[in-house]
């Protein structure tokens, strides 16, 4: 049981991070559906999410997906899964170059036209 550090509501279901600060199971939801219309932070976590309190001091690992395979519903942690995957791909895949259209067959065409591909995915 604790105190949510967003809605201030005490609960008995929710996760707490390494330093203690507990996020209820609605408000985790929450800043889970939040968090994946921002790719860029999952990027920097391995696509887990951080405490919210990250941006105040927080030095907690992000949630481990022991607690979001236990806390949340299924479709939901399905969906942080699929997250995790989303951004594990983008970073499998920033280093490998990409080719321009029309760079036909020849092998000197195609050295000409590969690209890197840019950072922010």
């Amino acid at each position: 049981e604790g105190t949510c550090i967003l809605c201030f509501e005490p609960s008995r279901s929710g996760v707490f991070c390494e330093e203690h600060h507990f996020l209820c199971l609605v408000c985790f939801e929450s800043y889970l559906d939040a968090g994946k219309n921002d790719l860029s932070k999952l990027q920097k976590n391995d696509g887990k999410l951080q405490c919210p309190n990250f941006a105040l001091g927080c030095k907690a690992k992000p949630y481990p997906f022991d607690d979001v395979e236990a806390y949340l519903s299924p479709d939901l942690r399905d969906e942080y899964l699929g997250l995790h995957d989303k951004v594990k791909e983008l970073r499998d895949n920033r280093n490998k170059p990409i080719m321009s259209e029309g760079c036909g067959e020849n092998s000197d065409a195609i050295a000409r036209c590969v690209h890197d591909v840019q950072n922010d995915i």
